[in-house]
């Protein structure tokens, strides 16, 4: 490598760390200080503490003869009927549904006022399992918790959907 493309290569690094690097700011001494680093733990995983959970039971009603996979998901009502925005969901498939009360759990729910949606997608056209909701006809079953009201970090338990 020649002198040139050395020194133009070695410009270009001290460029680029300097940019990347923590700009100093005034402290009130008014001498330059670095900002602080925030924790670990925030870059790890920034959703952890600020969403909660949501576990109960749904139950199915006519379970014995009926298949089909059973979708749980809270929609954001400040864009529907516009958008349909999912803000949290979860799927189960067939062979998890024993029962006629199956235990479900919502982790990383938004903390606010929801209601959870169930649809039990038992008939033509299905719902594929990568979907976040299932918009349900008139021959799958569905329900609907009553308001919940999640709070940051907390955990809502025992809520109960009923499910026909």
């Amino acid at each position: 490598m020649n002198v040139k493309k050395f020194a133009i290569f070695v410009l270009i690094i001290v460029f680029a760390a300097g940019c990347a690097g923590k700009q100093p700011k005034k402290g009130a001494s008014g001498k330059k200080t670095l900002a602080p680093l925030k924790p670990a733990s925030e870059f790890a995983s920034p959703v952890r503490g600020k969403c909660g959970s949501v576990s109960g039971v749904v139950e199915l009603g006519g379970f014995s003869g009926r298949y089909g996979n059973l979708f749980l998901y809270i929609i954001d009502l400040t864009a529907f009927p516009e958008k349909t925005v999912t803000l949290a969901s979860t799927f189960y498939v067939q062979t998890q549904l024993t029962t006629d009360n199956f235990a479900f759990e919502m982790s990383c729910v938004p903390p606010g006022k929801h209601r959870i949606t169930a649809v039990w997608d038992t008939a033509p056209p299905y719902c594929e399992a990568s979907q976040h909701y299932c918009p349900a006809s008139h021959k799958d079953g569905i329900g609907q918790s009553e308001p919940i009201v999640v709070e940051r970090g907390g955990a809502v338990k025992n809520v109960k959907i009923s499910v026909f």
